[in-house]
């Protein structure tokens, strides 16, 4: 499937199925971007050691505080495969504001497989830097990884889109 129709499959999916989280507080910031994940040696329907480098950009961002966009890169080395990818497991990630501050989010995270497609949501708090303490949401869609693709060498890169929602409580 070209990243284009996987991408805007992804972006219509983030709509029909992240549903808007109700907050009491009001909204600091909200970003919408891209993220992909590169794999090492590759995944494929087997489990082995995979150096894995996040890269997500997140812009345009609106809301409060002077922050228009964000990046955050993540490498990280565990075993995967093509059927485990998107585990719900609990993590940390720091984000580079465009203004020059940093936070570091911890979180839970929950996966659905619904139609095709690996819905990850990330739901914590922003534990230090800008926006501390903070409540955070962040949702990305992408492509449920495609098993032929797993049996002809393995998938390097998987590739989706993400929104961020950051309520200061």
């Amino acid at each position: 499937m070209p990243k284009l129709s996987v991408a805007l499959s992804g972006a219509l999916l983030l709509t029909a199925f992240a549903t808007p989280v109700a907050f009491a507080d009001p909204v600091a910031l909200e970003c919408v971007g891209a993220k992909s994940a590169k794999y090492s040696p590759g995944l494929t329907l087997e489990p082995q050691e995979q150096a894995i480098l996040l890269h997500a950009t997140y812009a345009p961002c609106a809301g409060n505080g002077g922050v228009t966009s964000a990046t955050q890169v993540h490498q990280v080395t565990k075993n995967a495969s093509c059927l485990s990818v998107g585990e719900a497991n609990p993590g940390t990630a720091d984000f580079t504001w465009n203004i020059g501050e940093t936070s570091t989010f911890t979180y839970e995270a929950t996966v659905e497989r619904p139609a095709g497609q690996l819905v990850t949501t990330k739901r914590g708090t922003f534990t230090s830097g800008k926006f501390a303490g903070a409540a955070v949401v962040e949702v990305a869609a992408g492509a449920t990884p495609n098993v032929a693709e797993c049996l002809a060498g393995g998938i390097k890169t998987i590739d989706s889109t993400i929104t961020l929602t950051i309520v200061q409580q």
